[in-house]
């Protein structure tokens, strides 16, 4: 399962989101959008919903996920 799959279901996304976000063709990350996740995973980990030291690794593997989805795109975009 991927931490995208993981984040779906972590903030309850509905089956229509899920559906969408399956069949989309490409997924935007803003730099805004990684700091409202990352400010998300902070609060849910002072809430005690995560683990101490939860929320640096699920922000850790997210940054992950979006660098190696971009190599992929550039790879496909101009070594096809």
């Amino acid at each position: 399962m991927s931490v995208a799959d993981e984040l779906l279901g972590f903030f309850g996304a509905s089956a229509l989101f899920r559906e969408l976000a399956v069949k989309a063709s490409r997924v935007a990350t803003g730099s805004l959008t990684r700091h409202e996740v990352r400010t998300v995973f902070r609060r849910r980990e002072a809430d005690g919903v995560l683990p101490s030291g939860e929320a640096a690794s699920l922000y850790d593997e997210l940054t992950a996920d979006i660098a190696v989805n971009y190599l992929a795109e550039l790879f496909a975009r101009y070594l096809a």
